[in-house]
């Protein structure tokens, strides 16, 4: 099995793990309970569907503390724009911390959302100073971004998420 934990750390701090995997028997499994141990530990029971051979599927083992998540606001400026202060720029950055307790290293996804706008008066910028993310339309969702880190037993990373948005002055933008 793959395993893999997630966070988005703008709505829960916490890293949630999934196992994911592809079934390899050559027989249908019928329905029936489905037993989850992490870690040697029982930690839940879900009920699977039946299962044919190839079928993916995935499991989430909740929120291990051993993978710990932190995230800041470091900049939330507003200021006018232009000569003529006719438009407005909003600039925030934040940094996402990422530190592995385990004695094992783990695949880490970070998920965050950039601002998309549905008006062509709106524009929103990644900051220059953003780390580079692996997506910026995870799973088909525009303005998803997503990191993939690969972090050691001890290991800290850090993620820098900038972005500026820009309207007109005489425009009410939510949020902003």
């Amino acid at each position: 099995a793959e395993l893999v934990w997630r966070s988005v750390p703008a709505v829960d701090e916490r890293a949630y793990l999934t196992a994911a995997f592809t079934y390899a028997g050559t027989k249908p499994l019928l329905p029936g309970p489905v037993f989850l141990y992490r870690d040697g530990q029982a930690i839940g029971q879900t009920h699977r569907s039946g299962l044919q051979p190839g079928e993916e599927l995935e499991f989430g083992f909740g929120a291990d503390p051993a993978v710990a998540i932190e995230r800041r606001l470091l900049t939330d400026r507003r200021a006018p724009s232009g000569l003529v202060g006719n438009s407005r720029r909003h600039e925030r950055r934040y940094v996402i911390e990422a530190t592995n307790r385990r004695n094992s290293p783990v695949a880490l996804e970070i998920i965050d959302n950039l601002p998309v706008s549905r008006d062509s008066r709106i524009t929103v910028e990644l900051g220059p100073a953003t780390t580079p993310p692996a997506t910026t339309e995870h799973a088909g969702d525009a303005g998803v971004l997503a990191w993939q880190l690969e972090l050691v037993p001890a290991a800290v990373a850090t993620i820098i998420f900038a972005y500026t948005v820009r309207h007109p002055a005489d425009l009410d933008v939510s949020g902003f």
